[in-house]
């Protein structure tokens, strides 16, 4: 799935940067608990391959 940031994300003590509007590729955070309920969602990182928890509809979007 592809998601689109709501907001600039940059996780400290990593070199993971999101800018806001945007377009990332993301995967469902099945490894977490009610992450279906809650629109838990892994966003990758293209320059570092690194991902990072988001929240659909809080820190992100889906895009169709």
């Amino acid at each position: 799935m592809q998601v689109r940031m709501l907001q600039p994300v940059h996780v400290l003590g990593t070199a993971i940067k999101l800018e806001e509007g945007r377009t990332y590729r993301a995967t469902a955070a099945t490894n977490q608990p009610g992450y279906k309920e809650k629109g838990l969602v892994f966003v990758e990182d293209p320059k570092t391959h690194d991902s990072t928890l988001c929240t659909l509809g809080d820190e992100c979007e889906r895009v169709k």
